[in-house]
């Protein structure tokens, strides 16, 4: 990692490489508030800084 402040999605994606899951494991438990998982190209957006969630 680099001396400048990691992100959000920078921290997420840290940790679930350091817990071996995939993001489309991830993805998969992450329920938004219909009770449906988020997409994966979703995470993928959140760890890459395109995207922010509410």
């Amino acid at each position: 990692m680099s001396d400048k402040e990691p992100t959000f999605g920078g921290l997420i994606s840290e940790t679930r490489k350091g817990k071996g899951i995939s993001q489309k494991e991830l993805a998969a438990k992450i329920l938004k508030e219909d009770g449906e998982a988020i997409a994966p190209q979703y995470l993928n957006d959140i760890e890459h800084g395109r995207r922010t969630p509410s």
